[in-house]
């Protein structure tokens, strides 16, 4: 690999290293395959978006768990 390449996995697994595992909750599956169920994104395409779902609806405990009215959020369900 080049020298910007081996900087770039460098950061990345840095970031890993700090980073926290999140355990995805059975409510976050849930919400995620009723999106499938409504077409709603990211299942609004032609593929399999149950990873990316998941992705969104964990990020939308994470912001919710951080705003809890003290903060401006610009996440809405």
């Amino acid at each position: 690999m080049g020298e910007a390449a081996v900087d770039t996995v460098s950061r990345i697994e840095k970031l890993f290293a700090r980073t926290p595992i999140i355990e995805i909750s059975d409510s976050v599956k849930v919400r995620a395959a009723q999106r499938a169920i409504d077409k709603r994104a990211p299942f609004h395409r032609q593929r399999n978006g149950i990873d990316d779902a998941i992705l969104i609806e964990v990020y939308a405990d994470v912001v919710g768990a951080k705003c809890n009215g003290n903060a401006i959020c610009f996440y809405h369900p």
